[in-house]
């Protein structure tokens, strides 16, 4: 015991101020020097038992959710064993000290046993009735939190100071009793959320991967496989529907989950509309078969519902057996689902040889990507459009082929995807900006008829505040107008910051550039954004004419935008047109211009002026 309480101890009497000063100064120091406050508090209890002479110090506090009395501290003096409560009854135990709150300091020897309250509260005691027991409740803004007892063998008369003693001892404990709970409470807060995702309720993916961890434990011999889920441009569907419904889909397809997948415990969010699962199996299409099946399952309760149509979920599947890195199943589960291709509704795809040998591919892409641009091994394609009613080249598009050897050409398909993540599009970008400058310019000096040549616009140009100043720039170097560089926006740049898309278009044509939407109608196209654009021209997607021939509602539809786009002085190109049908049928409703394989494919810069001055003789 403290030796400085010790000595102002004296026939269990002790000066209020002076005891009041010593226990405070004792919880300070104690609750400083403890990192657990739990110790804390018990080495508090004991002292205070200690100090005024009982023979046991016990705390109940209230778990209001629980609806519960728990004993949480106990001390009892060397040798003593003294009857604990055990039987507290939520209800009878907060009337009972409701009825006494204004008595600091309740004494069960002075308690009238009549009352049928008093009674219940003394069976939940276990009193025998000839100790001396005290009671003191714990206050919280007006409630009680629960109470503290002191209890001695032998029952002596306690003067005033001996109860205010008490009351001070209580007073520390609620302090300290109270911010404990404080911190119990954040942490569990923050436990919650570091292991449970707030909108779903599901398991974040740091619990998930404890869980699958667990499981393989468990089940060392046994084949499992991640599965990596999320929706397709659910972006559109958050725009289409508001951000809330959006939401409301995520907690339903959570729901789905456990319904589904829960039979493990494995289950989890990640991130936004991104899901992780963990599912047994011994045979892959029987796997990929129940996860389209519930899928599919998920997607007719939408429908059902009413709250959107186009719902479609795509899964990566990854194989995972004890021993492997958790991190990289989920790593690869999610590759598996990026290698899904656009064209089918749902879609399930496992982590295979194919997928390794692209990652192997794609590596090598990066590692000589930088030397390949120093190399000038990029070389830009023109692909000409045609004036459906003069049948003249009226403009080109720019494109990209990486010549790797005289004999190795890489399509745009094969490096672009990547340079989009990885940021290289920027570099790339402006190389084939500035290589369409030089053609202009080389156009200019030979005498020939110059044609609006488009680029393309990638969507990470549009976070760079200096992006249109730096085309300023280099159009400014070459001295051409603005108006023969033509940049495409794709649709779906639309989706992902509507505003900010916007915003470039306009400054872009205030400086004079001509702006064009590339891929329009590619699916997941808003019609009501049409009166925003205020592009120049539209680009109708490749899908509407990849069949060959076209049907009756593909006609439809395309002859109803393109009277829109005139309606609101847009020129209409149709782009991947192949058959002579599909040319008459766009000039029958006055498209304005065509680009496909019907007149050429992208051809290099010098293959191209020959075509454009055979076109241009044959007039």
């Amino acid at each position: 015991m403290n030796n400085k309480i010790r000595a102002i101890v004296e026939n269990s009497r002790i000066s209020v101020k002076s005891y009041s000063t010593e226990i405070t100064d004792y919880a300070f120091e104690t609750i400083c020097n403890k990192n657990n406050v739990d110790d804390a508090i018990q080495l508090l209890i004991g002292q205070a038992g200690d100090t005024l002479c009982f023979d046991a110090v016990d705390v109940y506090e209230f778990f209001g959710e629980r609806r519960k009395v728990i004993h949480t501290f106990s001390w009892e003096a060397p040798g003593v064993r003294m009857l604990q409560a055990s039987n507290f009854d939520y209800t009878v135990t907060k009337s009972f000290l409701e009825i006494h709150k204004e008595d600091k300091i309740i004494s069960l020897l002075e308690i009238n046993n009549s009352n049928h309250l008093h009674r219940a509260f003394l069976h939940g005691y276990g009193s025998n009735g000839q100790e001396q027991i005290l009671i003191s409740a714990i206050w919280e803004d007006g409630d009680i939190k629960g109470f503290v007892s002191f209890s001695r063998m032998d029952a002596i008369k306690l003067t005033a100071e001996d109860k205010r003693n008490i009351n001070t001892t209580v007073n520390v404990l609620a302090t300290y009793l109270l911010k404990l709970r404080v911190v119990e409470t954040v942490r569990q807060k923050l436990e919650f959320i570091k292991n449970y995702d707030l909108l779903t309720k599901l398991p974040t993916v740091h619990k998930f991967k404890k869980d699958v961890k667990t499981l393989l434990c468990k089940h060392p011999n046994k084949k499992y496989a991640i599965i990596y889920l999320d929706f397709k441009n659910f972006k559109y569907i958050n725009e289409s529907i508001g951000e809330d419904a959006a939401d409301g889909i995520l907690v339903d397809f959570g729901r789905n989950l456990k319904e589904h997948y829960s039979m493990l415990n494995c289950i989890g969010r990640i991130e936004s509309d991104r899901f992780v699962a963990l599912l047994p199996f011994t045979k892959e299409e029987e796997l990929i078969r129940q996860v389209q099946k519930n899928n599919e399952y998920f997607r007719f309760q939408m429908k059902k519902k009413s709250i959107v149509n186009n719902v479609f979920l795509c899964a990566g599947i990854c194989p995972i057996q004890f021993g492997e890195d958790i991190n990289v199943a989920i790593d690869n589960a999610n590759l598996a689902r990026k290698r899904i291709g656009e064209g089918q509704q749902v879609q399930c795809k496992f982590f295979d040889q194919e997928i390794k040998n692209r990652i192997h591919r794609e590596i090598e892409i990066e590692d000589s990507m930088e030397a390949a641009l120093l190399n000038n091994e990029f070389v830009v394609y023109l692909q000409p459009k045609i004036d459906l009613r003069t049948e003249t080249i009226s403009g080109a598009e720019a494109l990209v082929r990486w010549k790797k050897s005289e004999t190795e050409i890489l399509p745009p398909n094969e490096f672009i995807p990547l340079f989009e993540r990885n940021g290289f599009i920027i570099d790339l970008d402006y190389f084939i900006y500035e290589e369409v400058c030089k053609t202009f310019c080389k156009w200019q000096e030979e005498g020939r008829r110059i044609i609006p040549i488009s680029v393309n616009v990638s969507r990470i140009h549009l976070n760079d505040d200096q992006f249109i100043t730096k085309l300023l720039t280099l159009v400014e170097f070459y001295q051409i107008p603005t108006n023969w560089l033509e940049l495409e926006l794709t649709e779906s740049i639309f989706l992902d910051d509507k505003e900010i898309a916007l915003t470039t278009m306009r400054k872009l044509r205030e400086y004079g550039f001509c702006v064009s939407i590339d891929d329009f109608g590619a699916g997941y196209s808003s019609l009501n954004l049409l009166k925003d654009m205020n592009t120049d021209v539209l680009k109708l997607d490749k899908e509407f004419f990849r069949t060959g021939t076209m049907n009756k509602e593909d006609k439809i539809i395309v002859s109803s935008i393109v009277n829109m786009a005139k309606q609101l002085n847009m020129k209409v190109l149709s782009e991947g047109i192949e058959t002579r049908s599909q040319s008459e049928f766009l000039q029958s409703i006055s498209c304005d211009m065509a680009q496909g394989y019907l007149f050429s494919k992208p051809v290099p810069i010098n293959k191209f002026e020959s075509l454009l001055e055979q076109k241009d003789n044959n007039k």
